[in-house]
């Protein structure tokens, strides 16, 4: 399971989520890299899941600082989120004036098995 959390106050936004990335379909070489390499427990104290069907390890960083513009994080499908990431941060102004098209774009471009959470400054006002 992935999650991500965030929230904002007055005068700040807050992303937060998890690390965990599952991958399948991996070849038994990577398996064994990832039991060498990979520690028994994550953060949370669960078992790390790692057997010939799939292996869920903490390695991702789920939540990207774009130009200190934008905030944002997501859950779900890494390879997903990460491309439409990429996608908005090579378009986007810097006035965020197409930040909602990016967006868009960018889930029809590369699939939307994730969900995604951005937090920006509108005239100095906190915004998701």
């Amino acid at each position: 399971m992935t999650f991500i959390v965030a929230w904002k106050s007055k005068d700040a936004i807050f992303i937060t989520g998890d690390s965990a990335l599952t991958r399948t379909g991996y070849n038994l070489e990577y398996l064994n890299y990832a039991k060498n390499r990979t520690k028994w427990k994550t953060t949370f104290d669960e078992d790390i899941v790692l057997n010939q069907e799939k292996i869920v390890e903490e390695s991702v960083v789920k939540v990207h600082n774009i130009n200190n513009k934008l905030i944002i994080g997501y859950a779900g499908t890494g390879n997903n989120a990460v491309d439409v990431i990429a996608h908005i941060e090579q378009n986007v102004n810097l006035e965020l004036t197409n930040l909602q098209e990016l967006i868009s774009e960018g889930a029809t471009m590369y699939g939307g098995k994730f969900q995604m959470v951005v937090g920006y400054f509108y005239k100095s006002t906190p915004c998701m």
